[in-house]
């Protein structure tokens, strides 16, 4: 379990490394249009990037903006580990319980 979390993690890491506008799926291909210029609306009012400036430099600078502030989002959203209460409680009781029993046993009469 611990593994396929982290491995899950760390591909959703090399994904986001690796992310570009261009290389993203769409459902429908004639959508990409109105994405590319609706990010670009936004790169310009939230950057105050001048108006002037290339749609594909613009795209290009969201790349950037993705790669350098997602992963640190996503860190602090998934947590640096997980583990489903469950296999806490089981891992407490791993550990607990024996001393529980020593603390017992140490407390009855020796006849």
């Amino acid at each position: 379990a611990f593994r396929v979390l982290s491995r899950k993690k760390a591909n959703i890491k090399a994904s986001i490394r690796e992310f570009s506008t261009k290389n993203c799926l769409c459902t429908q291909e004639v959508d990409r249009p109105v994405i590319y210029r609706n990010i670009t609306l936004f790169m310009r009012r939230t950057l105050k990037l001048r108006g002037d400036v290339p749609q594909e430099e613009v795209l290009d600078a969201f790349d950037e903006l993705v790669r350098m502030e997602l992963p640190a989002a996503l860190t602090a959203q998934m947590g640096t580990f997980v583990l489903p209460y469950q296999q806490l409680l089981i891992l407490c009781a791993y550990h607990h319980l024996p001393l529980c029993f020593d603390a017992v046993a140490g407390s009855m009469p020796l006849e």
